[in-house]
């Protein structure tokens, strides 16, 4: 999630969710490498979208093709809805989306009916 107007600053969020095991004290035995394996996912994920943004910056556009249908969902909805950061901006939570990660279809009725009033 960009964190300046200029989106050269971001922050990953992220959500491990674990069972908890039947043996007591397992999951506290199993948090270091739990951690490790969670840390060096998330630097890889930083490695990619700096990558990206170097690509960015080189290209002046996105070139690659997302297969991803989640990420071409938000990519939708984003394009359909999203509001560019400007200077000034309150970034997080500035607009609101009614129908996040529902994808364009889902989002269009409850566009369309905003527009009405």
């Amino acid at each position: 999630m960009p964190e300046d107007a200029e989106q050269r600053t971001s922050h990953a969020y992220g959500l491990l969710m674990i069972e908890k095991p039947r043996v007591p004290g397992a999951l506290h035995a199993a948090w270091p490498p739990i951690r490790r394996f969670t840390e060096r996912v998330l630097a890889q994920d930083r490695t990619a979208v700096e990558a990206e943004q170097r690509a960015w910056d080189e290209q002046g556009e996105a070139w690659n093709q997302e297969t991803f249908p989640l990420i071409k969902d938000v990519r939708g909805v984003l394009r359909a809805h999203g509001v560019p950061i400007g200077p000034g901006a309150a970034v997080h939570g500035a607009s609101p989306l009614p129908c996040a990660g529902a994808g364009d279809r889902a989002c269009a009725p409850a566009a369309a009916g905003r527009r009405a009033k």
